[in-house]
């Protein structure tokens, strides 16, 4: 049985969108707090001009992947159409997830000075 998609939006609060933005969602292991995250699954979404925030996401997690005992948390990553790198926007906290939790919301921060 393959584990259920994790839904929930993406919010831009109090960020007007005057330009497209597009959202990186992942689920990572994040279980060795001294070591790099493992990402486990990832989908984009693009936030058009004038968007109106949140956003919803679907996220599919690949069969297999999920191990009982180990921590996995939901982050995500803005970048402007132009953007090299997802370091625009982004989570500032963790949001800790589990098979079966209700959909999240994952609250964005406008990191750019500009």
């Amino acid at each position: 049985m393959s584990p259920p998609d994790i839904v929930g939006t993406v919010d831009l609060a109090g960020v007007l969108i005057e330009e497209a933005v597009d959202v990186r969602v992942r689920l990572e292991d994040t279980t060795m707090m001294d070591g790099p995250s493992i990402v486990i699954a990832e989908t984009l979404l693009r936030l058009e001009s004038g968007a109106q925030s949140p956003a919803p996401f679907r996220l599919a997690v690949p069969d297999g992947r999920l191990r009982p005992n180990r921590q996995y948390t939901l982050s995500a990553r803005g970048r402007r159409k132009d953007g090299a790198d997802f370091r625009d926007f982004g989570t500032v906290e963790a949001f800790p997830w589990r098979a079966g939790m209700a959909p999240h919301r994952l609250a964005m921060k406008k990191f750019s000075g500009d």
